[in-house]
């Protein structure tokens, strides 16, 4: 059993507030600050100081990194329907594009984006599968239908862009995807990127609440209106591009129930809406 013993640095940090004690905390704040790294809950008390243009108070932080918490687990569930979705769509056109089951083992039918890339995305598709599939380790690759599934999303996001099944068509493979999902081709890539940047952010348990996208995505046309106000390296345009993901039949719900969410606190919208410089 842990004990719930807070570190010197973390009481530090929370001195300035009006807790008389973490101790005092309900049981699941008090939890969640134990839990969180003093680096982590620095970055969280920095902001809350920025955005609230005052001290912060206990019971507004607390709430903050609540809403934070629950924000990560709902669009998690988002993530993983967009992830299935393309890889679905992926095998759907590899086989309608393809000649063998075969053909992604041969590097003729790969765009080479940057010198060895066709190469390093090879041997990535054969360690990956064989790192998931341990008893395949000295078999043959089998047909792609079978490996696909093994694919971490930036991997499969490098196969979907570098793929060429038709060389008169570079670009056929990915066309074919972003149809189907009714993005726009010349949007396509770029969105891909960021929602793989930001799924690894999710998975990786980052601040979400007012932290900065390293990969800005492209504001969707048919979401325009809703994100006039918002940064394009904001949570609200990064969740909102992985609506796009989930094609035409949830992108709307799922817009909905994301800012649906953050309208239930100001101070956690401002975070979610707006750039911010304070970098921890």
């Amino acid at each position: 059993m842990v004990i719930e013993v807070f570190s010197a640095r973390h009481l530090e940090l929370l001195a300035p507030s009006n807790f008389s004690s973490p101790y005092d905390l309900p049981p699941q704040q008090r939890k969640n600050l134990f839990f969180m790294s003093a680096e982590r809950l620095d970055g969280y008390i920095g902001n809350y100081v920025i955005l609230s243009q005052g001290p912060y108070q206990s019971a507004g932080l607390a709430r903050i990194i609540d809403l934070d918490i629950q924000c990560a687990q709902l669009v998690f569930g988002r993530l993983m329907q967009a992830e299935l979705l393309l890889r679905r769509l992926t095998v759907e056109s590899y086989e309608r594009l393809s000649q063998t089951p075969y053909d992604y083992l041969e590097p003729g039918y790969y765009l080479e984006t940057s010198p060895g890339s066709v190469t390093r995305l090879l041997e990535d598709l054969d360690e990956q599968y064989r790192r998931t599939n341990p008893h395949h380790h000295e078999a043959p690759m089998p047909p792609f239908e079978q490996v696909v599934d093994s694919f971490s999303l930036g991997l499969l996001s490098r196969f979907i862009t570098q793929y060429r099944p038709d060389a008169q068509d570079p670009i056929l493979f990915w066309k074919t995807i972003a149809h189907e999902l009714e993005i726009p081709v010349p949007a396509f890539q770029s969105n891909l990127k960021s929602l793989t940047v930001f799924r690894n952010r999710v998975a990786h348990h980052d601040r979400l609440w007012a932290s900065t996208s390293p990969e800005a995505a492209r504001k969707a046309r048919l979401f325009t209106k809703r994100l006039r106000g918002s940064h394009p390296r904001s949570l609200h345009v990064a969740v909102l591009n992985l609506a796009l993901f989930l094609g035409p039949g949830e992108r709307e719900e799922c817009a909905r129930e994301f800012e649906n969410f953050i309208a239930q606190d100001e101070l956690y919208y401002i975070g979610a809406t707006t750039l911010h410089t304070n970098s921890h």
